[in-house]
């Protein structure tokens, strides 16, 4: 019976040789691959301890919305447990990199825990430097030597917190408390933070603490990730709890007594301000009192004033009413002269007339000038505003290849980034589907085994931190596509607008040349007629002149008559004006008063 069953395994193999081949290939490569797992993991995790041990990682992390003083500092450090801590300052901003926004942390460098590894370049040393992400630096098209603008993005104002908004990059690092590609999650921007960035503690404004770094004893002698070590540090954990109600009750009675003073010195100065308050009202009514004095007696001055004046225009009025008699018999003698000026007045009425008219004539050659001045100037104008327009249409197509040789630039590396990491992503997942199964089959089989199932979730949250990574770089190629077409339909925009003012201005010179020619026609023969006018009121001059010098002759008879009316006048008008700066007075003293 055996020998017949062994005889019909051999042939069973040598009928489905590959069949059986493949198995055996598939069986050696899944205990290989699982004896290489079990074997790696002890490794990883003593590199990984020995890693933080060597960069002093805390082992404690305390932070606190209100902030953390140095009596907090001092509080942690005598926690018995407790073998030192450090107080650091960190935040989270939004940083602007080639136009876009990414969510990034922000932490101050420490003198002793979680100290960083220079990947490149050197160290800040002033206050707007800094040193970014590694990692983040190699995907992204920045370089040592560049400046990034950081904003706080939210309403509060970045000054609260940082010195300076502007830092240049002079090196690049790694952290210890970044050893996956997750970041950490934020509450400005879309949520995830992007990178972080390290810069010197004197870069902060902030007057407290942040976060408190604390190190545990004999946590170092434990290895990272083990129950142990949990065990060793929760106990401590526990004791710095226990200070947390005491701390916090603490920092709250700080806070309300600053404010406190700040509300007793404004009390102060309400009162010292109304003091001065009623000292000035006392000063006021003392001067309100003696003006009242000084008013009195002014008034009694500006009365005995007012009857002098009245006096004076009395007699003033008396003078004026001779000389208005004597003036109407002189008026009798020149109505005699006027009757014979009237005839001239009437011809001189006439010429009048004419001399207007050439001066309309004029005016209209002037008016004709400066159109044509105007419709030169404005071709000129649409020449030079149609050669400017075929420049910027130039400037335009240029501009439109630079942009397509720049994003061609970017937008390859970028998709060959994405498609690499996707073939990486399908090789894990070929890995973790394998891993999976073998799992599966063991539980089916009631077997349990810790190291397959932590292998396992390791390879699962790599797929997860892969699968995360994979969506950002399709999203940044999707979001560089549509930028893409926005920037070609406003260049189309741009080009129609500048078609659309070639096409005005080429309509629009015809017309202005037209103007110019039918106006420069024109004008010869306003300048004919504005000559034949002009010798037409030659003659007429003439004639007016010798009938003018007859009518003086008669007024210079009625002259010497008029001169001493004129100095009657002469006389009634100082007295007039000497009564006017009387009353002026009187009117400044009674606005005085």
């Amino acid at each position: 019976m055996k020998k017949a069953l062994r005889k019909n395994f051999y042939m069973e193999i040598r009928h489905s040789l590959g069949r059986f081949l493949s198995i055996f290939f598939i069986v050696a490569i899944g205990c290989a691959f699982f004896s290489g797992i079990r074997a790696s993991e002890p490794d990883m995790r003593y590199s990984g301890d020995a890693y933080f041990d060597e960069k002093n990682l805390m082992d404690i992390q305390v932070m606190s919305t209100m902030g953390l003083t140095k009596d907090d500092l001092d509080a942690i450090r005598a926690v018995d447990g407790v073998l030192d801590a450090e107080g650091s300052y960190a935040t989270d901003v939004l940083c602007t990199i080639r136009g876009n926004q990414v969510a990034v942390h922000v932490m101050a460098l420490q003198d002793k825990m979680n100290q960083v590894q220079l990947e490149d370049g050197r160290l800040p040393e002033k206050e707007n430097e800094c040193v970014i992400d590694a990692d983040y630096l190699d995907g992204k098209n920045l370089k040592i030597g560049d400046k990034i603008t950081l904003s706080s993005g939210t309403s509060d104002s970045l000054e609260d917190t940082l010195k300076t908004d502007t830092f240049t990059i002079v090196g690049t690092v790694s952290s210890p408390e970044y050893i996956a590609f997750h970041r950490g999650s934020t509450t400005i921007g879309n949520g995830s933070v992007s990178a972080f960035l390290c810069v010197p503690e004197k870069a902060f404004s902030l007057d407290v603490y942040t976060e408190i770094t604390v190190q545990v004893e004999g946590a170092k002698e434990a290895t990272a990730f083990t129950k142990e070590y949990e065990e060793h540090v929760d106990s401590v954990l526990k004791k710095v709890q226990a200070i947390k109600a005491e701390r916090e009750q603490a920092r709250y009675d700080e806070i309300t007594s600053t404010a406190q003073e700040k509300v007793d010195e404004a009390q102060d100065e309400l009162a010292q301000a109304e003091q001065d308050l009623a000292d000035g009202k006392k000063e006021a009514e003392e001067e309100l009192a003696s003006a009242r004095e000084k008013l009195d007696a002014a008034q009694k001055e500006l009365e005995r004033g007012r009857n002098q004046l009245a006096a004076s225009k009395l007699e003033l009025e008396q003078s004026r009413n001779l000389l208005i008699s004597k003036q109407k018999e002189l008026d009798q003698s020149k109505a005699q002269v006027e009757q014979g000026a009237q005839k001239l007045s009437e011809k001189q009425i006439a010429f009048t007339t004419l001399r207007n008219q050439l001066a309309q004539l004029k005016e209209q050659e002037e008016s004709l000038e400066d159109q044509r001045q105007e419709l030169l100037a404005q071709q000129t104008q649409m020449q030079q505003k149609k050669d400017e327009l075929l420049k910027a249409k130039e400037e335009l197509q240029q501009q439109a290849e630079d942009y397509q040789s720049a994003y061609q630039q970017i937008y390859q590396p970028l998709k060959k980034s994405y498609e690499e990491l996707n073939t990486q992503y399908e090789l894990l997942l070929q890995n973790y589907e394998a891993l999976k199964e073998e799992y599966d089959r063991k539980q089916e089989a009631g077997e349990e085994d810790p190291e397959l199932k932590a292998q396992l979730e390791q390879l699962e949250a790599e797929k997860t931190a892969m699968e995360e990574k994979l969506t950002e770089l399709k999203a940044n190629l999707d979001k560089m596509e549509l930028e893409a077409k926005a920037a070609e339909a406003e260049i189309q925009k741009n080009q129609t607008k500048i078609e659309a003012g070639l096409t005005q201005i080429n309509e629009g010179l015809p017309a202005v040349e037209a103007g110019i020619a039918q106006i420069e026609e024109g004008i010869p023969v306003l300048q004919d007629n504005i000559q034949k006018l002009t010798d037409v009121l030659t003659q007429g001059d003439a004639a007016i002149l010798t009938a003018s010098r007859q009518i003086d002759q008669a007024k210079a008879q009625i002259t010497s008559g008029q001169q001493q009316i004129d100095s009657g006048w002469q006389q009634i008008s100082e007295g007039q004006k000497k009564i006017e700066e009387a009353q002026q007075q009187l009117s400044s003293g009674t606005k005085e008063l």
